[in-house]
């Protein structure tokens, strides 16, 4: 594969609505110079360093060309492998570390509070559950700084306005994008103030570890949690183009099993794992000693049904758009033993032959062409803020709350996010164990 194909689930974004071809796609990715403005507050408390770090993984696979401004070195909250301070955690991803801002730069984020130059683009913002992007005019102080989802989410959605400002179509609103990851199907404002002490089912099967999948795990894993068990499921091994799109994956990584990456990221952070390295089967059943919650993190719907036809307790799916247009749409079903699928073959479907005819397809190998053609987009910031949701979702179950049967979601306008009726009935908590968001590191 050459270099720059590598990066061609993100680059098909322009590639396949445009007359731009690959090369030019990553070349104009290339030329971002990304600055990131962290004041003392947001280095130092569980929401901005999860903000900092998710703006770094998820920037650099992006946006090679990353600098996070910043006055000094501070401990990890929660220890990263291979690095407990944020500038080894900086070097390990190859951003840079500046103590100012020189002018060098193309855009510039700043956390909340930040005393910064009229050059911001725009602020991640939190409080408590609420998260999202202010324009940089907003100096509105950041609120409760204890969730690490908060800040995640808020980092990864920054991101995802530079990558839209790069490909020149809509982003944020002026008043910017904020919703309640509690309650994110109404208005933030109106949301229910989700609380500190939440619940997180003790065991729980993920199949599926791509770029969402690998998300779920890097959300999982900002969390202070004890004493909890995955499953984790998967049968391909990384290729070359993972390494851009997963969070966990790096170059390194390419040729080994999707599994045994995951394992080793959250076993870092305590967690215990049982990985199962094949396809989810049709006619599998769930069996009395399997977790009671799956998690499906998936591209087509047919192994969706099989998860459904096993009888699994509950089912929380999440997907996402595959084409240049719905990339940046997620999908949240969730499911209780016997009740009906309702997925369609269309939402896997995809016109190879009218990208074919695309520019970017030119000069590439009949063959080579067609399966580039349809692979689909996947660009590590939907999968950063998607997996924030379906992490709180999960603690909203484990809290014995109700959520969604169908949610769905639109980067472009966070706030404007639709839903079905809710569960049937209160779930109950599966085995649940708490989760103190305020608790020191375990």
């Amino acid at each position: 594969m050459n270099d720059h194909l590598a990066r061609s689930r993100i680059t098909k974004a322009m590639t396949d609505v445009s007359d731009m071809d690959f090369l030019e796609a990553e070349s104009r990715l290339d030329a971002v110079r990304l600055a990131v403005l962290a004041d003392s507050a947001a280095t130092s408390t569980a929401a901005g360093q999860a903000c900092l770090m998710t703006i770094m993984a998820a920037g650099v696979r992006t946006f090679p060309h990353i600098t996070l401004i910043v006055e000094r070195d501070v401990e990890l909250i929660r220890r990263q492998p291979g690095a407990v301070t944020l500038f080894e955690l900086a070097g390990s991803l190859g951003v840079n570390i500046r103590s100012r801002v020189d002018t060098d730069f193309t855009h510039l984020i700043a956390t909340p509070q930040t005393k910064s130059p009229a050059a911001v683009n725009f602020r991640c913002w939190w409080d408590g559950w609420n998260s999202g992007v202010l324009p940089s005019w907003d100096l509105r102080p950041a609120g409760e700084s204890w969730h690490p989802l908060a800040g995640a989410f808020a980092g990864a959605l920054a991101i995802r306005e530079v990558f839209a400002m790069v490909r020149g179509v809509k982003a944020m609103k002026m008043s910017g994008n904020v919703i309640s990851l509690w309650e994110p199907w109404v208005p933030a404002e109106q949301a229910e103030i989700g609380a500190s002490l939440v619940h997180l089912a003790r065991s729980a099967l993920l199949v599926g570890l791509g770029h969402l999948g690998q998300a779920v795990l890097w959300n999982l894993a900002l969390l202070p949690s004890r004493d909890h068990e995955i499953v984790l499921q998967d049968h391909q091994f990384a290729g070359p183009e993972n390494a851009p799109t997963g969070l966990l994956t790096r170059s390194s990584d390419v040729n080994r099993r999707k599994t045994r990456i995951a394992n080793k990221w959250i076993e870092h952070f305590g967690w215990r794992t049982a990985l199962i390295e094949r396809k989810f089967l049709p006619g599998t059943n769930c069996a009395t000693d399997d977790p009671a919650i799956v998690i499906s993190a998936l591209d087509k719907p047919e192994p969706r049904r099989d998860i459904l036809a096993a009888q699994f307790p509950y089912m929380l799916d999440i997907g996402v758009g595959h084409g240049p247009i719905d990339f940046e749409i997620g999908q949240f079903r969730s499911f209780r033993a016997g009740d009906e699928s309702t997925w369609t073959d269309s939402e896997a479907g995809t016109d190879v032959h009218a990208r074919l005819r695309r520019r970017a397809y030119r000069g590439i190998d009949a063959c080579g062409a067609f399966t580039l053609a349809s692979a689909s987009v996947a660009v590590p910031f939907v999968g950063a803020t998607l997996g924030a949701i379906c992490v709180a979702q999960l603690l909203r179950l484990g809290s014995a709350k109700q959520i969604p049967q169908l949610f769905q979601i639109e980067l472009t306008a966070p706030e404007m996010s639709s839903r079905g009726a809710l569960s049937r009935d209160e779930p109950s908590r599966f085995g649940s164990r708490p989760v103190d968001l305020k608790a020191p590191t375990p």
